[in-house]
């Protein structure tokens, strides 16, 4: 089995043995898309997909839509005075992909791949593994889902992908991106990146505004104070711009949208083209352009000369990339000399190849191989303020373990070694995932540091103190994640 927790939709596929290939499984409504969202009903209930989008119409504040992205922030999502923990909002969507599965297999899955954003950081992984765990699902390995799209078309027929490939993969709310190099079922991923803050949603918002800017000034409604309006207007903008994916101009026409100064209700109608689209949102596509570029500097310093953009020989677009012809453009511009081929993924690729890395897991699929690279650097420093010491660099080909050594300062209280994620120069700037404690020693000493990342991506880290032989270890989790951010609130890792 393969997941998809996408930010806007999720999904699950099956591997069948008997044809060799992944297919989605559908929901009640037959769709094999399920919106990731949760709504919560004035009497108390609760729901789950498409119930909860369509109840976003009415009662937009009763409703959470960006689930995946508030499990990395981990930011509650509160309705009517109560906090939900976003890991049990993503557990509720987990469970409802779940029951599909049951009832179109007979069975209740009891493991399964998830794909999880590529560029998402340690912690945004351990939250979508705990909500998987809560909805009650082993989590057999979680892999990165434009990693998952790129296996899927590099394994499934008729493998006609073959070179260095970029996934563009363009989300409700992210944009991922992989640089891969396919052939003979290999799928090997030498670089990912992204913006977590960019995705198709962006688009409509933009749009959006643009339409109530023009209406306000037309008719003195302030549209903005009304938040079904609003959803009414964000709506419109979602359709006119999947309409501009095939047409030059499209017609806009949102009826009784408020009233006027008059009392009478008021439509809202207006025509957009496709040139109006893009110079609205030129600047996000500029965005994309940019995490392109950092994808490339993201390949390890020996194989960077092989690997630039004039090595790429097709673009597979996922998402909502497909649909904007002005990001298309843009592309074309950035491979100036030597234009790769532009290709639509398939829309259900992501959990179609977490379901083939499963049925590789299991023995079920032997012609397809994943290697996936740590999607930034983990290094080790003793206070936030000081120097921190890389010890796996961005980029890396996992499983990977390597060792540094680093000073431990003497005091009356245990040496605390901090445990880092992220690209920057400075402990400060980047994310703490974990803090490895050695006994407090009266003078300074030396420790090994060793981190070592597993295949499935988890983290484990040691340390130890080279004058006493004592040795700390963990295993970097959602509970060491939150036991760090809170040290580090307190002033902690200090030496």
């Amino acid at each position: 089995m393969g997941i998809d927790l996408g930010t806007w939709g999720a999904s699950i596929a099956v591997f069948d043995t008997s044809t060799r290939r992944a297919r989605p499984i559908p929901n009640r409504a037959g769709s094999a898309r399920t919106p990731s969202a949760v709504a919560f009903t004035e009497d108390g209930r609760r729901l789950v997909g498409r119930a909860a989008r369509e109840r976003a119409v009415l009662a937009p504040a009763a409703v959470a839509e960006d689930i995946p992205a508030r499990l990395a922030a981990r930011w509650p999502f509160e309705h009517a005075g109560v906090r939900h923990d976003p890991v049990d909002l993503a557990a509720a969507v987990i469970g409802s992909l779940l029951d599909d599965a049951e009832r179109e297999l007979g069975e209740r899955p009891r493991a399964a791949v998830l794909a999880s954003p590529s560029h998402a950081g340690l912690a945004g992984r351990c939250a979508v593994a705990e909500a998987a765990e809560r909805a009650g699902l082993e989590v057999s390995r979680l892999i990165g889902d434009t990693a998952a799209t790129a296996l899927a078309h590099a394994s499934s027929p008729p493998r006609d992908i073959d070179g260095t490939v970029v996934v563009l993969d363009l989300g409700g709310g992210s944009l991922g991106l992989s640089l891969a190099e396919i052939g003979d079922g290999v799928c090997e991923i030498l670089a990912t990146g992204g913006d977590g803050a960019l995705g198709g949603l962006a688009w409509d918002r933009r749009l959006a505004e643009h339409l109530c800017d023009a209406f306000e000034d037309t008719h003195g409604v302030r549209l903005r104070e009304d938040p079904v309006a609003r959803r009414r207007v964000a709506e419109a903008a979602e359709r006119a711009k999947i309409a501009l994916s095939t047409a030059q101009e499209t017609e806009i026409r949102v009826p009784s949208l408020a009233r006027a100064a008059g009392g009478g209700l008021v439509d809202l109608e207006a025509t957009v083209s496709r040139s109006e689209l893009a110079a609205l949102t030129r600047d996000l596509a500029r965005r994309c352009a940019a995490a392109l570029d950092g994808v490339f500097a993201g390949v390890v310093p020996e194989r960077a000369s092989a690997y630039g953009p004039s090595s790429v020989r097709e673009v597979l677009l996922a998402g909502e990339a497909a649909r904007l012809p002005a990001l298309h453009e843009l592309l074309v511009e950035r491979y100036r000399g030597r234009r790769p081929r532009l290709r639509t993924a398939d829309p259900h690729s992501v959990a179609a190849g977490a379901a083939i890395q499963a049925a590789g897991l299991t023995g079920h699929q032997r012609d397809a191989l994943l290697m996936e690279v740590t999607p930034a650097m983990l290094a080790v420093a003793t206070d936030d303020a000081g120097h921190l010491t890389p010890v796996i660099p961005r980029g890396t080909t996992i499983p990977r373990r390597r060792t540094v050594t680093v000073d431990l300062p003497g005091g009356r209280t245990p040496a605390a070694v901090g445990v880092y994620e992220g690209n920057a120069p400075s402990p400060a700037r980047n994310d703490l995932l974990a803090v490895l404690e050695l006994p407090a020693r009266p003078g300074p000493s030396r420790a090994e540091v060793t981190i070592d990342v597993a295949s499935n991506r988890t983290v484990h880290a040691s340390a130890r103190d080279l004058a006493t032989g004592r040795i700390t270890a963990l295993t970097v989790s959602d509970r060491t994640i939150g036991d760090a951010i809170r040290r580090r609130w307190s002033g902690v890792p200090r030496g």
